[in-house]
C-alpha cells in the first residue's frame, strides 16, 4: 500500500514537471490556482495528517496586491483527511498584514453541518492572524481563535470560547538563489481557559521547527520542493513534512 502512494505521488510530480513551453505572462490575472502534495501535513505542532495529501488552492487577488479572498481544500491519499477553507488576507502597511481562516477539518466529523458554527457542535474554527515582517529575516505573528470548536465548558455546562493564541517568531537563517534556511518557535495559550487548542498547558512551546526550501531542475522544469522538520514538547512528538509545489 505505502509503496503504490509513493509511486502514485512521484508520477503526479513528474507530470507537472513535464517541460512548459509557453512565455510566461506578466499581466494582472485576478484568479488563479495553485497545487501540491506532501508526504504529510504538519501545521503549528500538528501532525494533521500522517498520510500523503493534495493541497488546492484557489484564490482571487486585487491588482494592488493587498487583498486576496481564497478557497483551501486538503485531501489525504487514503481519505482519512479533508479539509475545506475559506480565507482572506490583507496587507495593512509594509511588512503588516492580517488574515483571517475559517478553517473546517471535518476528517472526524464525517456528518457534519458545514453551515453550523455551534462550538460545541461544528467542524470548523476562525482564527484569525496578525503578522508582522521585522525585517528581511525576521518575521512574528499572533493568531487567535475567535469562534468554533475551541471551546471549554463552564461551571453551568455551557460551552464557552477558549480564544486559544498561538504565537510564532521565524526567522531565514540562510538564502541564497536556489535554496533558503527557515526557523521558527511557536508558543501557544487561552485567554478564557487553562487548557487551550494546542495543550492542556496554561502557557507552552507548541512548535520547534526547520525547514529548508530549494528549487530542483526535472525534465528541465523548474519544481520547489520544501523540506520541514517539527518538534512539539507540549505533546512530545516530532515528524518531517516533503512537500512539492505543482503550479
Amino acid at each position: 500500500m505505502k509503496t503504490s502512494r509513493v509511486l502514485a505521488l512521484v508520477a503526479l510530480v513528474a507530470a507537472f514537471a513535464l517541460p512548459n513551453n509557453s512565455a510566461a505572462q506578466e499581466t494582472y490575472t485576478p484568479f488563479n490556482v495553485n497545487a501540491s502534495v506532501k508526504t504529510m501535513h504538519l501545521w503549528r505542532g500538528y501532525k494533521v495528517t500522517d498520510d500523503f495529501m493534495s493541497a488546492v488552492n484557489a484564490y482571487y487577488k486585487t491588482e494592488s496586491g493587498k487583498l486576496t479572498v481564497g478557497l483551501w481544500n486538503g485531501q489525504s491519499l487514503e481519505g482519512d483527511y479533508t479539509e475545506f477553507d475559506y480565507y482572506f488576507s490583507l496587507v495593512l502597511t509594509d511588512g503588516l498584514s492580517l488574515s483571517v481562516w475559517d478553517i473546517n477539518n471535518f476528517s472526524s466529523y464525517p456528518g457534519a453541518d458545514i453551515f453550523n458554527y455551534t462550538n460545541d457542535e461544528t467542524s470548523h474554527f476562525v482564527d484569525a492572524t496578525l503578522a508582522y515582517q521585522v525585517n528581511d529575516v525576521l518575521g512574528v505573528s499572533w493568531s487567535t481563535i475567535l469562534a468554533g470548536r475551541d471551546f471549554h465548558y463552564d461551571d453551568n455546562g455551557d460551552a464557552k470560547n477558549s480564544f486559544s493564541n498561538y504565537i510564532e517568531a521565524n526567522y531565514t537563517a540562510y538564502t541564497n538563489e536556489d535554496l533558503s534556511v527557515g526557523l521558527k518557535l511557536g508558543g501557544a495559550f487561552a485567554f478564557a481557559n487553562e487548557a487551550h487548542f494546542y495543550g492542556d498547558d496554561a502557557f507552552n512551546i507548541v512548535n520547534i521547527g526547520a525547514n529548508v526550501s530549494k528549487k530542483v531542475t526535472l525534465f528541465g522544469q523548474t519544481l520547489p520542493i520544501g523540506a520541514t522538520a517539527m518538534w512539539n514538547p507540549e505533546q512530545k512528538y516530532g515528524a518531517m513534512e516533503l512537500s512539492f509545489s505543482l503550479f
